[in-house]
């Protein structure tokens, strides 16, 4: 049946199942090779792709390691200028990653596209203004093109430039980039957002707080609990590696907007904070996105709030603080529900 599929419904049935596709795998699907095969014959290369600490190559063995905001004791003004510019220069690597680009200072008018790559410095009434350590320029597009477009942003802008202003034909985010392993583990794991009973039995109990270790005990579980926000987790077992990232947000959020945190690769930061390792740029790309938003009075207990969505291959769980749900994920398959 698969030498029936287009390319388009091949790359989508493998996104479903976690698995990111290049142009040989989609032409072994055409000349008969199931999905369920293609899948099983990539999971071997992807964890021989990933080199583990020798004390994490046991067999059998679950362990886990954190990344969060370490905030620096005392702060002086080049430090936060060297954070900027640090958050900077990893965006634009990812977008030179995918594409080439001219300095806004060398930018000239010209009737064919040219790429620009800055960091956003405000919005205006027809676009906003992009900078670069060598000039700015004022950037024009419509609103459907500007949506989601906010001060820090950056993005890549492509399109001819005239009279000194680039009229914008196209917007290009670092995001998740489609050709990556994606990672898989023979074990299951069930998301808290609240102390209480697991509501299914699971090898990995990830929770916002601690679970009575009766109840974990009963199911065989390994409790991890996740305090600072963002948390980058990472779980090695038997050569596999899974990526976690759980964030706070100040409120429920879409799953629009969650997919627009993945585009961007990078999460607010508070104000002020200033932190010896940047926690906020999102990097590794997680294998499983947890965002736990602050619930509002007005939507407590209201359905809705608790949702899973897949953007290219990353699984985003939005479970509120307080929330009664849990969420279930088969990490081999990358099946997830809500339970």
């Amino acid at each position: 049946m698969s030498e029936h599929m287009e390319q388009s419904e091949i790359v989508r049935a493998c996104l479903e199942r976690g698995l990111l596709v290049s142009i040989e795998d989609i032409r072994r699907v055409e000349a008969g090779l199931s999905i369920d095969e293609l899948l099983a014959s990539k999971q071997p290369q992807q964890a021989a792709a990933k080199p583990q600490p020798a004390d994490e190559e046991k067999a059998g063995r679950l362990s886990h390691r954190f990344r969060k905001p370490k905030a620096k004791e005392t702060i002086a003004p080049s430090d936060i200028l060297e954070q900027q510019k640090s958050r900077y220069e990893a965006l634009k690597g990812m977008l030179l990653s995918k594409t080439s680009a001219v300095s806004i200072g060398n930018a000239r008018d010209s009737a064919a596209s040219v790429s620009l790559i800055g960091a956003v410095k405000r919005a205006t009434e027809n676009g906003f203004v992009l900078e670069d350590v060598t000039g700015e320029i004022d950037v024009l597009c419509d609103s459907s093109k500007a949506a989601g477009v906010e001060e820090g942003d950056v993005v890549c802008v492509r399109g001819p430039v005239k009279g000194g202003r680039l009229l914008c034909k196209d917007i290009i985010y670092p995001d998740v980039p489609l050709l990556r392993p994606v990672g898989r583990m023979e074990a299951s794991m069930l998301i808290m957002p609240k102390a209480g009973s697991p509501a299914a039995k699971a090898d990995i109990v990830l929770s916002a707080e601690p679970v009575e270790a009766a109840e974990t005990e009963a199911k065989s579980a390994k409790n991890i609990v996740v305090e600072a926000s963002p948390s980058h987790l990472t779980l090695y077992k038997d050569g596999s590696r899974f990526n976690i990232l759980f964030c706070r947000t100040e409120s429920e959020i879409s799953q629009q907007a969650a997919i627009n945190m993945l585009k961007k690769r990078s999460l607010k930061k508070p104000k002020g904070m200033i932190a010896d390792n940047d926690a906020y740029l999102i990097e590794p790309v997680p294998d499983i996105l947890w965002i736990a938003g602050k619930a509002s009075k007005a939507g407590a207990g209201q359905a809705g709030h608790e949702w899973i969505e897949t953007y290219k291959a990353v699984t985003i769980i939005s479970l509120p603080e307080g929330s009664g749900k849990q969420a279930f994920i088969n990490l081999r398959t990358r099946e997830a529900k809500l339970i």
